[in-house]
This record gives C-alpha cells, sequence and structure tokens, in this order.
C-alpha cells in the first residue's frame, strides 16, 4: 500500500511537473531542445527566434554552392538560385512545436525534445523561373545535341557507317528538386546537376539495310 501511493505520488508529481513546465514555465518561449537551420531556439521567444533566424538565412543565402556534370561546372549562391527564406513562418514552426496537439501527446514531445532535440525544417521558397534562367545561363555547355548516324567514305572508296551518338539535355526539374533538398537542410554539398539522354533520330540499324543495299546493287553491277 505504501509503496502504491508512493508510485501514485511520484506519478503526480511528475505530471504536475510537465504541467508547470508546458504551460507555465514554456508559456511563451520556444520548447527546449528546439532548433531550426541548426540554430538552438529552445527558451527564446518568437521576436528572438526570427531575429536569429534572419542572421542564419542572411548568411546561407550567400554561401557558394558547387554544380558539377561531367566537364561542366560552376556555383552559386542560394539568393542567385532564386531562394527566399522565411524566418518569420519558420520561428512559427519551432514555437508551435509542443503545441498542437493533446497535453498527453505534447508532454510526450516535450521529453523527446529535451532529451534527444527537434529539429524544424526551414521554410523557404525557391522561385523556379529564376533557378531555370541561371541553369540556362551557367549550365548550358552540359547540353550536347545528338550526332546522328551518318554514311562515311573511307580512304578507299568504301563507304562505311559512323554511328554517331544520343545527346545530353540537362533535367532542370529533377535538379530542381535536389537543390531544395539542400535548402531545407541548409546544406551547401555540391548538387550533380541531373541530365537526360536525347536519343538519335537516326540510327546506325536504320542505315545498315540501305547500306547493304547499296553494296548488293554495287556488286551487280560490277559482275554485269
Amino acid at each position: 500500500m505504501v509503496i502504491t501511493a508512493i508510485v501514485s505520488l511520484l506519478i503526480i508529481l511528475a505530471g504536475a511537473s510537465l504541467l508547470v513546465y508546458g504551460r507555465v514555465q514554456r508559456g511563451e518561449s520556444v520548447f527546449d531542445g528546439v532548433s531550426a537551420a541548426g540554430v538552438n531556439l529552445g527558451g527564446k521567444s518568437k521576436a528572438d527566434a526570427v531575429a536569429l533566424l534572419s542572421e542564419r538565412f542572411d548568411e546561407f543565402s550567400t554561401t557558394e554552392i558547387a554544380f558539377n556534370v561531367g566537364d561542366t561546372s560552376f556555383t552559386a549562391t542560394p539568393a542567385e538560385l532564386g531562394a527566399t527564406f522565411n524566418a518569420q513562418a519558420t520561428a512559427d514552426n519551432a514555437y508551435d512545436f509542443g503545441r498542437r496537439q493533446s497535453l498527453w501527446q505534447e508532454s510526450r514531445n516535450w521529453l523527446d525534445s529535451i532529451v534527444g532535440g527537434h529539429e524544424v525544417a526551414p521554410v523557404v521558397q525557391l522561385d523556379k523561373e529564376t533557378f531555370a534562367q541561371l541553369m540556362d545561363g551557367r549550365a548550358r555547355s552540359a547540353a550536347i545535341p545528338p550526332r546522328q548516324a551518318a554514311f562515311v567514305q573511307n580512304n578507299d572508296g568504301s563507304v562505311s557507317i559512323d554511328p554517331g551518338a544520343s545527346g545530353v539535355a540537362v533535367n532542370v526539374e529533377e535538379t530542381y528538386r535536389r537543390v531544395v533538398d539542400r535548402l531545407v537542410t541548409m546544406s551547401d554539398r555540391p548538387v550533380s546537376i541531373a541530365t537526360t539522354e536525347i536519343p538519335q533520330s537516326v540510327e546506325s540499324a536504320q542505315l545498315k539495310a540501305a547500306l547493304t543495299e547499296a553494296q548488293t546493287l554495287r556488286w551487280s553491277a560490277a559482275d554485269a
């Protein structure tokens, strides 16, 4: 009986402590362990969180990110790519953590953030038009038109087939997705420019039949 009463009392005290922590101690500030863009926002008011995030976003917006594919490489900053970070919205999300669900669920969230931390993703928009224009200007050399298969006359007068090669186009949409992944994690890791293959409109297989026919006619004429 005594042990049961003690355990019950401890549970009540723990619940009361969490309630005080959640509703009183952190009533107007971000919960402990919550961070965004690598910035610890625990215990900060919304205004302080906005100021800290604005500084972090301004710094990252001028960070060079490397792009590469094949022999093409260049660097661009998030600002040049068309990225806009929203410090207010990010701070709001950080503040809202631990305040959206039931007291039971949120108390578990509070404990988890205190013990292991909770990272809030930055709110960022990447303007597609600005991004596409930059890629068109700086990644243009990565685009290679297809080289069509063609007949080639050799030095001995014989005819052979140059098989040509497929072309390469920059996949702006996939590269855009890769850049967004970097932005939401505030990462300056290099981005591999995505490409797609451009098929040939004339392939060597299409010319082989014509070459065989031409050679047959030539031999027939010679025999005659």
